[in-house]
């Protein structure tokens, strides 16, 4: 797309944007005009409905899109609320033993980290943390952690801190070669950058919709290697997780709700819950996915990386800048450090400029994350605006 074509469809889907410069796509995603529309219309069918399943169409139309845009089957993903829900139910669904090792590192969000330390409690497992080297997680730094009871490697795809932009492919033919489940956080990697999770031999990834995917909160999705599928048992239990035909006869009236139940195999469906509680998500979410596919997540790869690039040449020399400068690495993170990054973030959002903070294990600072439809005018301006207050 030319600069003027993203200017158009930016005023066109992202009109709320008019009076500021967003560049806090890794906190909060802002979700495009189509998804809005998407999210009323069913709203609206929702009061005039008479009883059809709305939520069906939507919940696969949203699962084609989301498989489309990571490279997996369809029956392979399925939706979810949080990255945090859906690190907290897989982990819990592992037959994890006393003495059995899980590997972490100390980038991480919190919720990927919580889990493993309460098993570590309870079931007795064994957690290597892979420590950082300024701000950097090496491949050769996890190989050297995995021993014979090494069941699985945790890692975001994309650190939230700093944008370190991790070696997934190295790390999951490392896991597959040892027989470790490989568990991706991609909630900083979807919607910004290209992910193939059979080039990736990934095994489970988690991904929240709310960041860089433009979805609203409470939506997200998930992938299951189909030949896990079987081998792990749910943990939420209601009528989506059974096979369909156990209740296919709802509704006529010799129907018993006491009846066996056998817990569904077919398809990545069995780990769901009920999104009955969060259906506006569902349309949202599909459209969001539905439109970072149609723009094309190769394009959005480049602009991205392109915008980052232009912050990276203004930025230079003026503050101390900890994200990874080469392609590998990066991702649409940049984060920065100043002598008072909290005052200076104050300071932008009364300029209504808008970034955010993250730290970890004594690396961090602003982030600043620019989405595709950021101009090039706007980054040359925020970067202006910062030099002038460091």
């Amino acid at each position: 797309m030319t600069e003027e074509e993203i200017k158009q469809m930016r005023a066109e889907q992202f009109p709320q944007l008019e009076d500021c410069i967003y560049l806090s796509h890794c906190r909060i995603g802002v979700p495009p005009a189509v998804t809005l529309e998407a999210v009323r219309d069913f709203i609206n069918g929702q009061c005039l409905r008479r009883g059809e399943a709305v939520v069906n169409l939507h919940e696969k139309d949203c699962i084609r899109e989301a498989s489309r845009l990571i490279n997996a089957e369809e029956d392979e993903v399925g939706l979810l609320r949080s990255t945090s829900e859906g690190m907290a139910a897989f982990s819990s669904m592992l037959d994890l033993r006393p003495g059995d090792s899980v590997i972490l590192n100390d980038l991480e969000f919190m919720s990927n980290i919580i889990p493993w330390r309460i098993m570590e409690r309870e079931k007795g497992i064994t957690l290597k943390i892979v420590h950082h080297h300024e701000g950097r997680l090496r491949v050769s730094d996890i190989k050297k952690a995995v021993d014979d009871r090494t069941r699985v490697i945790v890692i975001s795809s994309v650190q939230e801190v700093n944008g370190f932009r991790s070696d997934i492919g190295a790390i999951g033919r490392l896991a597959r070669r040892h027989g470790i489940l490989f568990m991706v956080d991609a909630i900083q990697h979807l919607g910004a950058l290209s992910l193939d999770v059979k080039g990736a031999d990934i095994d489970i990834l988690i991904a929240g919709g709310h960041k860089w995917l433009l979805s609203p909160f409470g939506t997200g999705v998930y992938f299951v290697r189909k030949a896990l599928i079987p081998r792990m048992k749910p943990i939420y239990l209601g009528w989506r997780n059974v096979e369909e035909d156990n209740w296919r006869d709802y509704g006529d009236p010799a129907f018993s709700p006491t009846r066996s139940y056998s817990i569904r195999g077919d398809s990545a469906k069995r780990f769901m819950i009920s999104v009955t509680d969060i259906i506006p998500g569902v349309p949202a979410l599909w459209r969001s996915l539905r439109f970072i596919n149609d723009v094309g997540i190769h394009e959005i790869e480049k602009r991205i990386g392109y915008l980052v690039s232009v912050l990276c040449d203004e930025l230079k020399g003026c503050v101390r800048i900890l994200s990874p400068l080469d392609e590998r690495h990066r991702s649409g993170i940049l984060t920065v450090r100043t002598e008072s990054d909290q005052g200076i973030t104050e300071r932008l959002a009364e300029r209504r400029i808008y970034v955010s903070r993250a730290y970890a294990s004594g690396t961090g600072g602003i982030r600043i994350a620019p989405h595709f439809f950021n101009t090039v005018e706007e980054v040359v301006a925020f970067s202006r605006e910062l030099k002038g207050m460091v």
